[in-house]
């Protein structure tokens, strides 16, 4: 268990960007609106001040990374130490070139699909029908409809505890259908992935392969609709 008050926490943090707050109800940004307290809750403004939270932050302060809260369940006791969230301010989206584009951790799923269907880039139409965010979505090879987040991923960038940024290239990682063997680190910051453009076909598969997924919803028996992911946390 970590040891560091509030108060004493404060002062390791002078300086660093961004919303911090304290016992935040996680009730407020889980899909399923439920969930105890985060003993801290961090939304950075930008990659910089997300660097300067990691090098400032005592080592023995357990963080947990956030996306869009999505089919998330947070026990009634909280998760301790911080919790970083990445929608709200690592969320930009960038084309670079004809076929590859830079998104962040917290680009949402939805959002990725529509970037790249709306410039004529295929094969990102699958994210339209998968919830959370795109850091998530690399993390754990987010598939659906045959195509899988990982057969699009060119580099990663990612940041580890201590506000190191490290690129790895997609040889540098093992990844299969939902798993990925990521390195040590903390979080995945800046996406790079190549994408083939062909405008014509892109917004009849995604009206296709989106009504699939709603029907699919719409089919769900009930208790499938309460399987979701476990924060292991101390009582």
């Amino acid at each position: 268990m970590h040891t560091v008050t509030n108060r004493s926490l404060q002062s390791h943090l002078e300086g660093v960007e961004g919303l911090l707050l304290h016992d935040e109800p996680m009730d407020r940004h889980t899909s399923w609106r439920v969930g105890g307290k985060a003993e801290m809750f961090y939304v950075p403004t930008d990659k910089a001040s997300l660097v300067q939270l990691m090098c400032q932050l005592p080592g023995n302060v357990p963080v947990f990374w956030f996306g869009l809260g999505s089919n998330l369940l947070v026990r009634d006791a909280g998760i301790p130490g911080m919790v970083v969230c990445t929608f709200k301010g690592m969320d930009e989206i960038e084309r670079v070139d004809k076929e590859s584009v830079y998104a962040q951790a917290g680009v949402a799923s939805a959002k990725h699909a529509k970037f790249c269907a709306r410039r004529g880039l295929e094969g990102a139409e699958f994210l339209a029908g998968i919830p959370g965010s795109f850091g998530g979505a690399v993390a754990m090879n987010a598939g659906a409809f045959g195509g899988d987040t990982w057969s699009m991923i060119e580099r990663i960038e990612c940041l580890d505890r201590e506000g190191n940024i490290t690129w790895f290239e997609k040889s540098e990682i093992s990844y299969q259908y939902r798993y990925v063997d990521l390195p040590q680190i903390q979080s995945l910051d800046r996406l790079q992935f190549n994408m083939c453009t062909n405008y014509p076909v892109i917004f009849r598969q995604i009206l296709e392969r989106t009504a699939v997924q709603i029907q699919r919803i719409l089919m769900m028996p009930k208790m499938e609709l309460l399987r979701s992911t476990l924060i292991p946390c101390h009582l």
